[in-house]
């Protein structure tokens, strides 16, 4: 089992190490973080408005509660991350890697442009469908998810 680690933060924290970083309730505001490693990290309530995420490894990352309104996720790996009331309203989330990623309650979220998958040359054929968000019952909804539980999933 991964330990949680505590890191100072600063402004930018471009292609920091913060594998398994407890980072909840985080300042974040405005900070890049762009090609980061947050592998299993907590940024449970963190204030994330504004953060750039591009490119970031956030595998299994439990972002419940974050705030971040007008964030940029642009080709982060979130497989499995959690996102369960999430504030989303104008995050970017071009070329990010959802698969299994919960947004349970979250608001705001549009996952339009995002990849299923995770194969290098299966990206490049993906990032030109539309994903859809799919409620429980399997009906389909909107590209943008509000107070709703999804999957995403791709339509050909």
């Amino acid at each position: 089992m991964l330990g949680r680690q505590s890191f100072k933060l600063t402004r930018n924290l471009r292609g920091s190490d913060l594998h398994g970083a407890e980072l909840a309730r985080a300042i974040l505001v405005g900070r890049d973080l762009s090609n980061a490693n947050l592998f299993a990290a907590n940024l449970c309530g963190a204030n994330a408005q504004g953060a750039k995420f591009v490119n970031a490894n956030m595998v299994a990352t439990d972002l419940s509660g974050v705030d971040g309104r007008n964030a940029d996720f642009s080709g982060a790996n979130l497989q499995g991350a959690v996102m369960i009331r999430a504030k989303l309203q104008g995050a970017v989330f071009t070329g990010a890697i959802v698969d299994g990623l919960v947004l349970t309650g979250a608001t705001g979220a549009n996952l339009e442009g995002t990849i299923l998958g995770n194969a290098p040359d299966a990206a490049q054929q993906r990032r030109s469908r539309r994903p859809q968000l799919v409620r429980s019952n399997n009906e389909p909804t909107p590209a943008a998810a509000d107070h709703m539980t999804f999957q995403p999933r791709l339509v050909r």
